[in-house]
């Protein structure tokens, strides 16, 4: 079920729904912050699930671009007005790392876990139950 595409759109409607949640408490908090108008594009961009969930899967498959956005979002909420703006950041990254892929990826019989005693001495000295 995880690797429907409906599911993959669920996650990307999740996300708006927790950032538009987000902004109306964070706008009923603080009106006059000039920092919601920003990611508020976003919020409207969320609206369209398709085309965001095409950007959660971009981000999901590049590390520069989770790193770039990670070290973006700290850094924007050390700025004055634009704590909106880096939650918004972190609410795309984290969803962005919970997305489901498009195909599920199965291990190959080569990398099945396979270990075999070293020491045989110690297997025969163990109690079998």
């Amino acid at each position: 079920m995880a690797y429907s595409e409906n599911f993959r759109l669920f996650t990307a409607r999740m996300l708006c729904l927790a950032l538009i949640l987000f902004h109306l408490v964070y706008y009923a908090l603080f009106p006059l912050e000039k920092g919601i108008m920003l990611s508020s594009i976003y919020v409207f961009f969320s609206l369209a699930s398709k085309k965001n969930m095409i950007l959660l899967q971009t981000i999901r498959q590049s590390h520069m671009i989770v790193m770039v956005l990670a070290f973006t979002a700290i850094v924007v909420s050390f700025i004055p007005h634009l704590l909106s703006v880096a939650v918004t950041l972190a609410f795309i990254l984290e969803a962005a790392c919970c997305f489901p892929s498009k195909v599920k990826h199965r291990k190959g019989k080569t990398q099945k876990a396979y270990a075999e005693p070293t020491d045989t001495e110690q297997m025969k000295m163990l109690p079998h139950s």
